[in-house]
């Protein structure tokens, strides 16, 4: 009895010893085919195009990413990045953790856009899940695209709408119209459009053809995409990107606004240096009284505590321009310091707002070709010279907008004086009598400005001397 229990004892053991013996081996085997396999996997994807390899591993998913190059070998960063989170949005970001149950190899391939000079990148994902010894595909993973320029930048929405505050209005209109023809009450359509105003046009993906701008929503929008004309954004896109077709179309339309603006007696009052909390409120209930319109362009530091009046230019339909922090000569101050007095008056006014300005007004029409490259906006300066900022006088102030002012004029003034409040009743009656329409700026303008030339009135403008 005592044999047959120590030969059964032998027996159990050796079968266990078997079995840990069977099981090493398989994991090993398993091993080696896991690695033969990501192995084989990277060489087909590098031999698809120029790529570094990264991989690393997300709880039990093994991750191979190839990472796509430019000639000099070095890796586009927007992919790169845009890979990072597609993975994590896909995968998680657990720690490593046991062997390896799941593969997945991520790429982009090039690809073409309806854009002229965008090229764009398709990432994708190949997934395999590891049974035993066998690697089997799942099902494939949703891709994503990357739009590139030229210089393999990120491409994004604000470079085709460069003034993404007014393509956001037209975006929202068609987004209203969207949502309520679906059916949807006014009240949940205010809603959507109300949460679409707080979005990062920048974060969402888009595409363009058969002359329509596609835009993708992200959930909560009632619709997953939203498709626009490109014709209707004309006003506000960069022609640049746009096919032939389209460009001529664009080109038509701009070229009737310039012809329509001539035959139009408009004129764009111009208020310099405020706001000002005993002034300026005034100067708005008189633009708002003879129904006109003007370019506030606002000094960064007077910005705190008249932030009500800010916005109540808003909401009145003026518009607020750039008019640095401190008021100082341009050409006397550092190229950073000018970056800083028309970078801190952007953020205070935005701040106050909600809307960054597109417009500067150089203090003293003071500048140089070196100060136009720092400011990054364009100059608007003007024809008309009411010198109140000299005379003070309500009579002189009238007497040099009637000798001086003809369509298309740019109307300089100061509300932040007195004596130009005292005077403003007298000028709006007379601009009105004469027939003018008073327009801000923008609307003067019309066209798309160039950041490198200074506006002085509906025709001339030029570069800095």
């Amino acid at each position: 009895m005592k044999k047959v229990s120590f030969w059964l004892g032998i027996n159990i053991a050796l079968l266990g010893i078997m079995v840990s013996l069977a099981l090493w081996l398989f994991a090993g085997l398993q091993e080696r085919q896991v690695s033969q396999f990501i192995e084989e996997k990277q060489q087909t994807i590098l031999a698809k195009g120029k790529g570094k390899i990264q991989e690393g591993n997300i709880d039990t998913t093994h991750v191979v990413a190839a990472l796509p190059t430019d000639d000099a070998g070095q890796v586009l960063g927007p992919v790169e990045s845009r890979m990072i989170s597609y993975v994590q949005r896909c995968f998680g970001h657990k720690k490593p953790a046991g062997k390896i149950q799941k593969l997945v190899f991520v790429s982009s391939i090039e690809g073409k856009t309806n854009f002229k000079n965008v090229t764009a990148r398709e990432i994708q994902a190949e997934h395999y899940k590891v049974d035993n010894l066998q690697i089997k595909k799942q099902d494939k993973l949703p891709s994503e695209r990357v739009l590139l320029t030229q210089d393999n930048e990120l491409f994004t929405l604000e470079d085709l709408l460069p003034n993404l505050s007014s393509a956001t209005s037209i975006i929202v209109d068609h987004l209203r119209e969207a949502l309520l023809a679906q059916g949807m009450e006014k009240t949940d359509v205010e809603a959507i459009v109300k949460k679409f105003e707080t979005l990062d046009l920048n974060a969402i993906s888009f595409s363009y053809g058969d002359s329509q701008l596609t835009l993708q929503l992200p959930d909560g929008y009632g619709i997953n995409q939203l498709v626009l004309p490109i014709s209707d954004l004309y006003p506000v896109v960069k022609s640049d990107y746009l096919v032939d077709a389209d460009k001529v179309g664009y080109d038509e339309y701009m070229a009737a606004q310039v012809v329509d603006k001539k035959h139009l007696r408009q004129v764009a009052l111009t208020f310099d240096d405020g706001p000002n909390p005993n002034t300026t409120p005034v100067v708005l209930d008189l633009l708002k009284k003879y129904n006109a319109k003007a370019t506030f362009f606002v000094v960064g530091k007077a910005v705190a505590g008249n932030e009500a009046i800010l916005r109540r230019m808003v909401a009145e339909g003026h518009v607020i321009a750039n008019h640095t922090w401190n008021h100082p000569n341009l050409v006397t101050i550092s190229g950073e310091q000018v970056q800083r007095e028309i970078q801190d008056t952007q953020v205070a006014i935005a701040k106050a707002t909600g809307i960054v300005p597109t417009m500067v007004r150089p203090p003293y029409g003071s500048v140089n070709q070196a100060v136009v490259n720092q400011m990054g906006l364009p100059s608007i300066y003007w024809s008309v010279d009411s010198k109140d900022w000299k005379s003070r006088n309500p009579q002189a102030i009238l007497k040099e907008i009637k000798e001086q002012t003809s369509p298309g004029s740019i109307i300089l003034m100061h509300d932040i004086h007195q004596s130009t409040v005292d005077s403003l009743e007298s000028v709006l009656q007379y601009l009105t009598g004469e027939g003018y329409n008073m327009v801000t700026v923008t609307d003067l303008l019309a066209s798309p400005l160039n950041p490198q030339l200074i506006y002085y009135s509906q025709e001339l403008s030029g570069p800095a001397q």
